[in-house]
């Protein structure tokens, strides 16, 4: 999608999608304007908040994203009573590992007083 300046603080877009007017990333968005964002952060919606964004701004998956997890950890480092949910994890493979690595203990255990 190509982007063309049309001031100093918006550009047109246009592409396969038609054309759109946005606001560009650089001008700075208004507290008010990011508070249902804010709110979408804190209660772990992340992919409403990053929806909301990209409509707000004007700005693409990319972007929005991007966007939204820089304001997501900002929030977390000021506010973090403000959250619902607790950050999302890396999985679960070290639990698994760990339950695995016992029963082969025990199973070898058993095997050997036999």
């Amino acid at each position: 999608m190509e982007s063309i300046e049309i001031g100093a603080d918006s550009h047109l877009r246009f592409g396969a999608g038609g054309i759109k007017c946005g606001k560009s990333m650089s001008a700075p968005t208004p507290e008010d304007e990011l508070h249902w964002i804010k709110l979408s952060i804190f209660k772990g919606e992340k992919i409403k908040a990053i929806k909301d964004y990209r409509e707000l701004k004007g700005v693409g998956l990319r972007d929005a994203k991007d966007a939204v997890e820089k304001l997501e950890s900002e929030l977390r480092a000021s506010s973090p009573e403000k959250f619902t949910s607790a950050p999302a994890g890396k999985g679960c493979m070290g639990v698994v590992a760990g339950v695995a690595m016992v029963v082969v203990v025990m199973v070898g255990i058993i095997l050997a007083l036999r």
